[in-house]
């Protein structure tokens, strides 16, 4: 059965707690440095637990995704479009990733925007 034709909204938060620096205002869970490398298949091995404990359907469709953080634009392009990929989406999902102005570039933004 396909949720989006079916008025089903599933929304899916990605929290990624890797910061260049810890800022004095925050109180989330971050760990300052280089994001790790197994941290896209730590978050493939939580989604299938997920499934596995039944809070969350095989193949289950998102209409909303959020990567948030810490700072999702720590992570390498690669490494984000490997985490998009594995949050299945409606035609249409909207998509949103936080980023820092120092991240951001013309040619990041496009890599971006061709993962989903």
């Amino acid at each position: 059965m396909d949720d989006a034709t079916h008025g089903a909204e599933r929304g899916c938060y990605v929290h990624v707690p890797f910061c260049r620096r810890r800022c004095h205002y925050c109180d989330f869970a971050v760990t300052v440095g280089r994001p790790d490398r197994e941290f896209v298949d730590d978050v493939v091995r939580e989604l299938n637990a997920r499934v596995a404990a039944g809070f969350l359907e095989p193949h289950a469709r998102f209409t909303t995704v959020f990567l948030g953080g810490g700072t999702p634009s720590a992570l390498s392009d690669d490494a984000l479009a490997q985490l998009l990929n594995v949050v299945e989406r409606v035609p249409g999902a909207e998509v949103t990733v936080e980023a820092n102005p120092e991240d951001l570039s013309v040619e990041r933004v496009e890599a971006w925007w061709s993962a989903g």
